[in-house]
């Protein structure tokens, strides 16, 4: 039975090496359409509402060419937005119609789960058209698949022997735990002077800077916003002192646990007795807590 198969999920999710490699070993059962690469065929991959109907009526025509040719058909655009799944069924319950088919075609969904940062770190490993960016993959995850969902860690941390003679410090993070980015895009920090400083955490780490405490933020923002972020940490902070850490400009592809790490490695490791750490981010909690046996303070829901 003919079947138009809707592939559904984020940029670098699959989708396409599925199609390739179902159409590899059954050329003669199924074919596969794609916006992307016929806009990159027609119009050179740049998009424009215009373009796009004419696009949509090519894609449209060779999924009832092929479907006449009695085969399957993948479409393997991302597929995020509702529109597009009624859109397919709308002409395919055309076609039954008009081809007046003894078996109706089929609409099927297959979906393609991701962890949004191992989609980013994929892409950033292709290059060209098929590229498009972290700040692309996470608008896209931000707008429909995002859930705020906590996540327990039911094991405790372990504990860290105390060196004597190494100073006392407490680590922070930035987005979501210092700053609450209000929807700004997390890979974006051109804008974070408009971020919600957390006067309640500055407070906490007011009073450990007193006591003697070296603050110091480790964050997964590119360090090409750094005059930015510090900017916005000397305009809310209650005191002087603090250190940062943050993301190398050829470190961009790595997830925040990675990144975490080597910072810790590199800048906090046998340099600070770490009294505690305050992030949000589930992964990253689960290195302080599970990997490095630091107390964490979660500070923000971390499930993405």
């Amino acid at each position: 039975m003919r079947q138009v198969i809707i592939l559904r999920g984020l940029p670098a999710s699959g989708k396409t090496s599925y199609a390739v490699d179902m159409m590899d070993k059954m050329p003669d059962t199924y074919k596969r359409v794609n916006r992307d690469s016929l806009r990159s065929m027609v119009d050179g991959g740049v998009y424009s509402k215009g373009n796009e109907k004419i696009i949509k009526a090519i894609r449209d025509s060779l999924i009832f060419r092929y479907l006449d040719a009695g085969r399957s058909v993948f479409v393997d655009d991302t597929n995020l937005h509702s529109s597009n799944e009624e859109h397919i069924r709308k002409i395919v319950a055309d076609y039954n119609i008009l081809r007046e088919v003894k078996h109706d075609v089929l609409v099927v969904v297959r979906e393609f789960p991701t962890d949004v940062f191992d989609a980013i770190d994929r892409d950033a490993l292709r290059t060209g058209s098929a590229h498009v960016g972290s700040k692309v993959i996470y608008d896209m995850y931000s707008r429909f698949l995002k859930k705020d969902e906590p996540h327990d860690y039911p094991e405790p941390p372990g504990t860290v022997e105390l060196v004597d003679g190494l100073p006392k410090a407490i680590i922070c993070d930035l987005d979501g735990t210092m700053a609450f980015l209000k929807g700004r895009n997390p890979y974006d920090a051109s804008t974070c002077e408009n971020d919600t400083y957390n006067a309640i955490l500055g407070e906490i780490l007011h009073v450990m800077d007193k006591q003697g405490y070296q603050i110091i933020f480790l964050s997964g923002r590119s360090e090409k916003y750094l005059s930015e972020t510090r900017q916005f940490l000397k305009a809310n902070l209650p005191f002087p002192h603090w250190k940062m850490f943050m993301r190398p400009l050829f470190e961009h592809n790595i997830r925040d646990s990675i990144l975490k790490r080597k910072l810790y490695d590199e800048h906090v490791k046998d340099k600070y007795n770490v009294f505690c750490v305050f992030d949000d981010r589930d992964q990253v909690v689960g290195l302080w807590r599970k990997d490095l046996g630091l107390q964490c303070f979660q500070v923000n829901y971390g499930n993405f």
